[in-house]
C-alpha cells in the first residue's frame, strides 16, 4: 500500500503545481469517501467490524460486498468470487449474531424487516436464513442441517446462538405462550 500512498502523494503534488485547487479539493473528498478505502485491508475491517456491525448500517455493508463483487467480476477469477462470497456469507452470519446479542436495538420495524427482506439468502442465491413475516426478533428460522429448517414460533424466546464463520447459525429456544 506504499506505493498506492506515494501515486496518492504525486497526483496531490501535480495538482498543487498546475494550481488545480478545486480539482485538488474534489480529490481530497474523494479519498475521504472511497467506499473500497483504497484496498487497505485494516481499514475495510475496520470499517466493517467497528462501523458497520455495530451501528447496524446492514445497507452499507451488503453495498460493500456487491461493489467488491463487481470490482472482482471483471477479473473473472473464480477462486476470487467464491471467497468472497465465503467472506459476504461469513460477515453476514457476524452481522446476525450481533444483531441477536442486542435484539433489542431491532425493535425499529424498517431495520428489521431489512433484516427480513435482504439477508434472507448469501451470494449464491442459496437460502441463508429466513425470518417470519412478522418480527419480533430479529431471526425466527435458521438453516439446519440438510434435513431441512428448525422452527421457532414468533413467541419463541431465543437463548443462545450457536455461531462458526464457515457453518450454519443454529438457535435454540424455548416456546412461550402469549395471553392477551
Amino acid at each position: 500500500m506504499d506505493t498506492m500512498q506515494q501515486a496518492e502523494e504525486l497526483v496531490r503534488e501535480y495538482l498543487v503545481f498546475r494550481g488545480f485547487t478545486n480539482t485538488l479539493k474534489s480529490f481530497e473528498t474523494e479519498l475521504c469517501t472511497d467506499i473500497g478505502n483504497g484496498f487497505q485491508v485494516n481499514k475495510m475491517l475496520d470499517l466493517i467490524f467497528a462501523v458497520y456491525i455495530p451501528k447496524f448500517q446492514a445497507e452499507k455493508l451488503v453495498g460493500l460486498f456487491r461493489f467488491f463483487e463487481q470490482w472482482f467480476s471483471s477479473w473473472s477469477e473464480t477462486a476470487m468470487l467464491e471467497t468472497l462470497s465465503e467472506l459476504e456469507c461469513s460477515v453476514l452470519r457476524c452481522y446476525i449474531v450481533h444483531a441477536l446479542q442486542t435484539s433489542s436495538r431491532f425493535s425499529d420495524s424498517k431495520r428489521s424487516k431489512y433484516c427480513r427482506d435482504e439477508m434472507s439468502s448469501d451470494a449464491d442465491g442459496r437460502q441463508l436464513l429466513v425470518t417470519s413475516g412478522s418480527v419480533r426478533a430479529p431471526i425466527f428460522q435458521v438453516q439446519g442441517h440438510s434435513s431441512g429448517f428448525r422452527t421457532l414460533s414468533h413467541t419463541a424466546a431465543i437463548t443462545t446462538v450457536d455461531w462458526h464463520p464457515t457453518l450454519p447459525i443454529f438457535l435454540t429456544g424455548q416456546q412461550t405462550t402469549r395471553f392477551e
